[in-house]
């Protein structure tokens, strides 16, 4: 048998979309990645498709439908804007360059079988405890004819396998751990990444892995020493991120126009092929990349 054990099953249970109507044609995100994976040749969705949520793996979906034979347009409907989307802003701006459409303020409600996604019109209130301003529904509603929906509102840890496995569950539906160590209430047994915090990061994940790690190492090295005991993080996540949703939205930098963008880097290709030979290329490379030599 094994001495430790760490648990790191992820968050793989897609949250369930309440969507009233008579259409078959939802998908959850994960199944449908996991299948556009395998074979996206394989997937008919139709010419219309629309994807609920506003994180990196709605994103992730939209793009990936987008690459389907068959799809035309793809919409991401979320119920806040842009500005408190938790997605990257690399995803949200390459999915924009891509052709993705976005549909703010909208929260869906139905799908029927003719193809008629109804959503309820929102307007953002107070921050919530995410810092982010809450959405609120309004009297208005809104339709979008789609062929289908691809359901991307959230994952969560499977907590009847782990309290199956004897882990104490919290109130919150996640496992409960030692903060300081990962340990659960099960002797070395540890747990960390999404499975232990919900959805993240992967750097999260690797700094819980490193944790328990070091409190394994601890239990057999009796004079293991922390490596990085006085490091104090300059910057705060959980404390500074809602502050930064409040003061600053989403800072999008300038654009240049396809063409114009097209024109630059013809220019920039031209600099080695010039005939002018300023040597400009020669003083500023820090890789010494280009050499200068005088011919007779």
């Amino acid at each position: 048998g094994y001495t430790y054990i760490f648990m790191g099953i992820g968050a793989e249970i897609s949250r369930k979309l309440q969507l009233a109507g008579d259409n078959n044609n939802v998908y959850e995100t994960l199944d449908f990645l996991r299948s556009f994976n395998k074979d996206s040749g394989a997937l008919n969705i139709g010419r219309r498709v629309a994807v609920i949520g506003g994180g990196n793996t709605a994103v992730d979906s939209a793009r990936s439908a987008l690459r389907i034979d068959g799809v035309e347009k793809v919409f991401i409907i979320y119920r806040r804007t842009e500005d408190e989307m938790p997605a990257d802003k690399e995803e949200y701006e390459r999915a924009l360059e891509e052709g993705v459409i976005f549909k703010p303020l909208l929260l869906p409600e139905s799908f029927s079988k003719t193809g008629t996604l109804k959503c309820r019109k929102m307007t953002l209130g107070t921050p919530d405890s995410s810092g982010r301003r809450r959405p609120v529904p309004t009297e208005k509603t809104r339709e979008i004819t789609v062929d289908s929906v691809i359901s991307a509102i959230g994952e969560y840890t499977d907590s009847k396998f782990l309290s199956a496995c004897g882990l104490k569950i919290e109130k919150n539906n996640r496992p409960h751990a030692n903060p300081e160590t990962l340990e659960t209430n099960l002797k070395n047994v540890f747990i960390g990444g999404d499975a232990l915090r919900g959805p993240s990061t992967v750097v999260e994940s690797i700094a819980d892995a490193r944790k328990a790690a070091e409190a394994i190492a601890k239990k057999e090295i009796p004079d293991w020493k922390d490596l990085d005991k006085d490091f104090k993080p300059v910057f705060d996540r959980k404390q500074q991120i809602p502050e930064i949703y409040n003061k600053k939205s989403r800072l999008v930098p300038p654009k240049i126009s396809e063409n114009d963008r097209v024109i630059a880097e013809n220019e920039a290709g031209r600099c080695l092929e010039c005939n002018v030979i300023c040597n400009k290329c020669v003083d500023v490379c820090p890789n010494r990349a280009n050499v200068a030599i005088e011919m007779d």
